[in-house]
């Protein structure tokens, strides 16, 4: 609760938990859970972040009840931002160039460092990096360098990705459009979403045992078009975009 307002909040996490005379420990949510969005450091350092609890009494009956708390702990999970930093001069797409990178080269949000004597020449069009500082030479060849402002930025979020590459392990091709969730980095909370293929291969067709090819063609190149109910931080192409249904996996597809 960040808006100073104890009250409960859209997602009830109530459980049916019994408090009586005997003391009752619980937790509620868990490291995957937004609890009603993305935080930012900001959101967790105000003064009004907190949590707020209830109780109901199971029936009418019998007089008033009041439920005591010893204590309430807090838990927030996150990860910390990624320094990335030349070690040789080189291409900035080169994975040798660059030490301490997630994803071998920056990525989008990373904080990027080319250190002194370094020469890094910017072969690609870059993601939308959260920091750049340069103590060596940035060589550019007409390609687009985007810096953001903080790690928060609005240019490092998207609501929308495409990918190739489909590969389906749940059996069959699942019918578009699928409404499901999705995740694009490993341990990231499950995202809602909805998949539309560009490239229709047909409903229903079946996989031929472990080369991912179905009855009607071959998955390998198939388009997806993925929508995110909510914008999703540092989309980053090359990366694995992986479908779920419930604790299911159904598939994943390559970020372009």
């Amino acid at each position: 609760d960040v808006a100073g307002v104890a009250a409960i909040q859209a997602t009830d996490r109530a459980t049916l938990t019994d408090y009586t005379t005997v003391d009752v420990s619980e937790a509620h949510g868990g490291a995957t859970d937004l609890w009603l969005g993305t935080w930012a450091p900001a959101d967790i350092n105000s003064v009004n972040f907190g949590a707020a609890l209830a109780s109901t009494k199971a029936g009418a009956t019998g007089g008033a009840r009041t439920v005591s708390v010893d204590h309430m702990s807090i838990t927030v999970d996150y990860s910390l931002p990624v320094n990335c930093t030349s070690k040789a001069s080189g291409n900035w797409n080169v994975p040798a160039t660059w030490v301490m990178c997630r994803g071998g080269i920056p990525l989008a949000g990373d904080t990027v460092t080319i250190a002194a004597g370094h020469t890094v020449t910017q072969n690609i069009n870059t993601p939308a990096i959260g920091t750049l500082t340069i103590n060596g030479t940035l060589g550019n060849t007409a390609n687009t360098l985007t810096v953001a402002e903080g790690p928060y930025d609005k240019h490092l979020f998207r609501a929308e990705l495409e990918a190739r590459s489909a590969h389906w392990v749940a059996g069959r091709v699942p019918s578009f459009p699928l409404r499901c969730s999705a995740r694009i980095r490993y341990r990231q909370p499950l995202q809602t979403c909805i998949v539309t293929n560009h490239k229709s291969l047909g409903t229903g067709a079946t996989i031929r045992e472990a080369s991912f090819r179905v009855t009607n063609g071959s998955m390998t190149h198939d388009q997806l078009l993925v929508h995110f109910d909510e914008p999703q931080r540092a989309v980053t192409p090359g990366q694995s975009i992986v479908f779920y249904r419930g604790e299911v996996m159904l598939g994943g597809a390559i970020i372009q």
